[in-house]
């Protein structure tokens, strides 16, 4: 009897096991949305779905969302090409040199600009002029296409290949007060942290207007993989990242109180930023900066028409 019992037993709670495996299974769309943020200016309207979930309200019941911090542009685009990421925010040279490399990669609606000039801590170094002799000058993502362009335009030179230290700007910070770099190339975030670790800080070059002309941001990028695998996602993910851009333009104020924490810069910093800057959902200069890498030699081969990209019917444009 005592037998019996026990595989009645054993039958109830397999059959219970069951019972609930099969409900979680039921609530869950199976679907997983993985997002790359990083605490930057450039990454702001991410930034901003992440800290006030607005994701969540427009991907389907029960769609997995998994926030992941990627600090480094070449790391993202490699995530997003093997499908380790579903989405996040590059700087739109990286983009296209990406694109235009055949990583499989897709835009999906424009981003931040951004603030950037030349920084350094030595009192010697004053002028673009004086940029000739030094040694190693960080530099890192968009800016670098930018600085020379600069440079060359309104200088008559640019920089050597041997004097340039591709870095990211949180080593900038740290190693420019230690002499271990001469000038770092910084975007208004850093530039303010930089100041908040040492207050002999002098600014060479603003290269902003540079930026503008150009039309530098960041783009919302996508894996194409995860396009292909989950397209009833992406009119949701639009949705949401439509919403928090619209926020933050309509809300400087409450955006910069929310951010400057993550940032570590004076709110007054980001409110100054998202008022210079208002942040629009079309893309734009493709072309222009794509035949300005080709024409550098940073593209080996011409770039396709902004035209020629796969979504370019279904991506909001200029």
């Amino acid at each position: 009897m005592k037998k019996k019992y026990l595989v009645l037993l054993i039958l109830f709670v397999v059959l219970l096991a069951v019972f609930w495996s099969s409900r979680l299974f039921n609530q869950s769309s199976g679907k997983l949305v993985v997002v790359s943020y990083e605490n930057t200016y450039t990454r702001t309207v991410i930034n901003i779905m992440k800290e006030k979930e607005i994701l969540e309200k427009y991907l389907p019941e029960g769609t997995d969302i998994k926030w992941v911090m990627i600090d480094n542009s070449a790391d993202l685009r490699d995530a997003l090409a093997t499908n380790r990421v579903s989405l996040g925010a590059l700087n739109n040279v990286r983009a296209i040199s990406a694109i235009e490399n055949d990583y499989p990669v897709t835009i999906l609606a424009n981003g931040p600009g951004l603030r950037m000039a030349l920084y350094t801590t030595n009192p010697n170094i004053s002028t673009p002029n004086d940029l000739i002799n030094v040694k190693n000058v960080g530099v890192y993502g968009t800016g670098i296409l930018v600085l020379q362009n600069s440079l060359e335009s309104n200088y008559g030179f640019k920089l050597r290949d041997d004097q340039l230290v591709e870095i990211n700007e949180a080593d900038m910070i740290n190693m420019l007060p230690q002499a271990q770099i001469d000038v770092a190339l910084l975007t208004g975030t850093y530039a303010t942290r930089l100041k908040a670790l040492n207050s002999e800080v002098y600014e060479i070059l603003d290269i902003t207007p540079d930026i503008v002309k150009f039309g530098m941001t960041n783009w919302l990028v996508a894996s194409s993989k995860f396009i292909e695998e989950n397209p009833e996602l992406i009119a949701p993910i639009m949705l949401a990242y439509e919403e928090a851009m619209n926020w933050i333009n309509s809300n400087p104020r409450e955006t910069a109180e929310l951010l400057a924490p993550l940032y570590q810069v004076d709110v007054s910093q980001i409110e100054d930023d998202i008022k210079a800057f208002p942040i629009v959902m079309e893309v734009y200069g493709y072309d222009n900066l794509a035949n300005f890498m080709y024409e550098r030699g940073d593209l080996e081969r011409k770039p396709r028409l902004f035209n020629e990209l796969p979504n370019y019917e279904t991506m909001p444009k200029k």
